[in-house]
């Protein structure tokens, strides 16, 4: 048997490391959409790992962003829980345009500039308003399913980005500067829905 929820419960999975991931602002680097990149022999173990805690849970429905990275990351997780993976385009991350291949430290106060400006398009990419709004409506329509599997759980594969604004889409808030730290490859994050409010828990351990 597998295990079940005592809530509405939806996973979010950060995809595993790529050759663009580092372990700081200085060396870790923005993908976008525009560098699709694979998994590196650690990230598709990182995956693995994931992967393995999860296979004992009951899961509803897995979904996917079409990024390579995403994609071999929901497959692990789909081998293991026996759930076939959905692909969904309105997972993708923000097209970062020419930020995309920076690290997060040089695009810093670029992105920021962007993120106080939700209306001004990225060179070359997506304005950040326009993506913000697309991740917030589409996980509305997310946590809606959630409510119809309160004992099993759904699992998104996605990227950093749609977890550190989740907050603020829960609490129904525009996009604001990133205070907080992203669990990273291999954590799970969650949102959870208790007393009739959805909650974020930023590292979920089961």
């Amino acid at each position: 048997m597998k295990t079940q929820f005592d809530h509405p419960t939806l996973l979010l999975v950060e995809h595993g490391e790529t050759e663009f991931t580092g372990n700081s602002d200085r060396t870790d680097r923005i993908h976008g959409t525009k560098h699709d990149l694979s998994l590196t022999l650690e990230g598709h173990r990182q995956a693995a790992a994931v992967a393995e805690k999860l296979k004992d849970y009951d899961i509803a429905s897995l979904k996917s962003s079409p990024q390579a990275r995403a994609k071999e990351t929901a497959e692990h997780i789909s081998k293991e829980t026996g759930v076939p993976v959905e692909e969904d385009d309105d997972l993708k991350p923000l097209d970062a345009g020419m930020l995309s291949g920076m690290t997060h430290e040089n695009a810093k106060r670029r992105m920021e500039y962007y993120v106080k400006n939700p209306h001004k398009e990225i060179p070359g990419g997506q304005a950040y308003g326009e993506w913000f709004d697309n991740a917030s409506n589409r996980m509305a329509r997310r946590l809606k399913e959630t409510e119809r599997t309160p004992d099993r759980a759904n699992v998104d594969v996605l990227h950093s980005s749609e977890i550190a604004s989740m907050p603020n889409i829960i609490k129904g808030e525009g996009p604001s500067i990133w205070t907080r730290q992203v669990p990273g490859p291999r954590r799970i994050s969650a949102v959870v829905k208790r007393g009739g409010k959805w909650n974020f828990i930023g590292d979920w351990n089961g």
